[in-house]
C-alpha cells in the first residue's frame, strides 16, 4: 500500500477516533467547556491516536495506556460530572473500543479474509457501528441524577471494565494462535461488550437507590424547615400581640394626658416610645399581595434584622403565581436561610442581603446576593458543595431546591465571588 494512503488512512482512523469519544463524552458526561485547555488536550489526544495508529511498532498496552490516559485527562479537564462517573467512563469506553473493535476482525477472518487489509476495514467498522450505537443511546439518554455513588460501589463497577480488557487480550492470543477458536472468541467477547455496556445502566440503578435514602432525609429536612419557620412566625404573632397590648395601654396613657391639658408631657413621652423603638415602621418589606411570599420575605427579613444584617428587597410577581406554594417555601425559604447563616460568619459591619424576586413572560427569576467570607467552596456545574464536616447529612438544601426547580424545568445555580455570593433560581411556567 502507497505510504501517503497509509498516512490519510491512518489520520481518517484517529479522527473517527477523537469523534467517538467526543460524542460519547457528550451523550453520557453532558456538555463540556471549550477553552484553550479543551483544544489543547483533544489536539494531544489527535496526535496520540495518529501517531499510535502509524506507529505499528507501539505495543498495544501502549495504546491501551495511552487511550485511557487521555480519555480521564478530557473527561476531568472538560466535563462537570462526578469524579468517579469520569473515571468509569474513561475504563468503560477503552474496553468497548477495543471490544468492538476486536468482534469486527474475528467476524472478517470468519469469512476466511487474511491480510492487514481486513484489519484496517475493521477499525473502520467498528468505529462506525460505535458511533452509530451512540446516535441510537442518545435519543435513549436516560435522567441524571443528583447524588453519587459510595466510593465502594464506583470500586466495584470499575473492575469489571479492567476485567474485561484482561479477557479480551487473552481472547486476542487464543484467536492468533487457534483460528478454530475464533467462533468461541467472538461469542465471548460479545457477552463481555454486553456487560461493559449495561454498566452504565447499573451505575444509573445505584445512583437512583442513593437518590431515594437522599430523598427521605430531604423529606426530613423539609418538616424540619416548615416546623422552624411555624415557630418563627408564632414568635412574631405572639410578639405583635404583646406590642399591640402594651400599644393599647400606651396609648390610653396619652390620651388622659391630652385630655388633663399635659401636651408636653404626652409630647415627651411619645418621643421615649420613640427612641425605645416602641413606634417603628411596619417589618414588611414584601407587599407584593402574594400572601404565601409576603409572608415568607417579611418573616426572614425580621430575623435578618435580629442580626444587624441590612437586608434589601424587590419583589415584583402578580398576588397568583403558577407554581405550587410549597416549592416557593423550599426554594425561597432556603435561599434566604443559607444567606442568614453566611452572613452571621461576617463582621456586623458588611452584613447585606440584597432579594430580588420577578416573574415575566412565564418565567419566575429569583436572586440573592449576600455577603460571606472568603473560605474555600467547590462549585461544580453550578452546584456548590456542602463547607460542614457531616456531608452526608448537610447539603440537602440545595438538593431540595434543585428538585423542586426541575419540576418546572428550571435550576438553581450558585457563584461565588470570595466575599460576595450569588444564588439564583430559575423557574419556568408549565402547562
Amino acid at each position: 500500500m502507497p505510504e501517503y494512503v497509509t498516512l490519510i488512512s491512518t489520520i481518517l482512523l484517529a479522527a473517527l477516533h477523537v469523534l467517538i469519544v467526543s460524542k460519547a463524552m457528550r451523550v453520557l458526561l453532558g456538555t463540556g467547556e471549550r477553552d484553550f485547555k479543551s483544544y489543547v488536550l483533544w489536539t494531544c489526544f489527535f496526535l496520540f491516536s495518529v501517531v499510535s495508529n502509524y506507529n505499528q511498532e507501539m505495543s498495544n498496552d501502549l495504546r491501551l495506556v495511552g487511550n485511557i490516559l487521555f480519555m480521564s485527562l478530557l473527561a476531568i479537564g472538560t466535563r462537570t460530572a462526578p469524579l468517579k462517573i469520569k473515571i468509569a467512563f474513561s475504563l468503560i469506553m477503552s474496553s468497548v473500543l477495543l471490544l468492538v473493535e476486536v468482534i469486527t476482525v474475528l467476524i472478517i477472518q470468519a469469512f476466511h479474509v487474511q491480510g492487514e487489509g481486513p484489519v484496517g476495514i475493521a477499525s473502520f467498522l467498528s468505529k462506525m457501528i460505535i458511533i452509530i450505537g451512540l446516535v441510537v443511546l442518545e435519543k435513549f439518554k436516560r435522567k441524571t441524577y443528583l447524588i453519587d455513588i459510595s466510593i465502594r460501589g464506583f470500586l466495584l463497577l470499575s473492575m469489571i471494565p479492567l476485567v474485561s480488557i484482561y479477557f479480551i487480550k487473552e481472547i486476542i492470543e487464543i484467536a492468533t494462535k487457534y483460528p478454530e477458536y475464533d467462533g468461541f472468541a467472538g461469542i465471548t467477547s460479545g457477552i463481555l461488550l454486553l456487560i461493559n455496556y449495561v454498566i452504565f445502566d447499573v451505575y444509573d440503578w445505584l445512583r437512583k437507590e442513593a437518590q431515594l435514602k437522599a430523598n427521605n432525609k430531604l423529606f426530613t429536612q423539609q418538616l424540619e424547615m416548615c416546623s422552624r419557620q411555624t415557630a418563627e412566625q408564632e414568635a412574631m404573632y405572639n410578639e405583635l400581640r404583646r406590642m399591640r397590648h402594651d400599644m393599647k395601654n400606651h396609648l390610653a396613657g396619652i390620651l388622659a394626658m391630652i385630655d388633663s391639658k399635659r401636651v408636653e408631657e404626652a409630647h415627651d413621652y411619645i418621643e421615649q416610645l420613640v427612641d425605645g423603638g416602641m413606634i417603628t415602621q411596619s417589618q414588611e418589606v414584601s407587599k407584593s399581595g402574594h400572601v404565601v411570599v409576603d409572608a415568607l420575605v417579611n418573616n426572614k427579613y425580621a430575623i435578618a434584622k435580629m442580626n444587624d444584617i441590612e437586608f434589601n428587597s424587590n419583589i415584583f410577581i402578580p398576588n397568583k403565581l403558577p407554581f405550587k406554594n410549597e416549592n416557593l417555601v423550599i426554594i425561597i425559604g432556603n435561599l434566604l436561610e443559607n444567606a442568614i447563616e453566611a452572613c452571621k460568619k461576617v463582621s456586623r459591619d458588611r452584613r447585606f442581603i440584597n432579594l430580588e424576586i420577578n416573574y415575566e413572560k412565564s418565567m419566575l427569576h429569583i436572586c440573592v446576593k449576600n455577603s460571606c467570607i472568603d473560605e474555600k467552596r467547590e462549585i461544580i456545574g453550578g452546584t456548590i458543595s456542602t463547607t460542614k464536616s457531616d456531608k452526608a447529612n448537610h447539603g440537602m438544601g440545595i438538593l431540595s431546591m434543585k428538585q423542586a426547580a426541575n419540576i418546572y424545568d428550571g435550576d438553581v445555580m450558585f457563584k461565588d465571588e470570595k466575599t460576595e455570593f450569588i444564588a439564583v433560581a430559575v423557574l419556568y411556567e408549565t402547562e
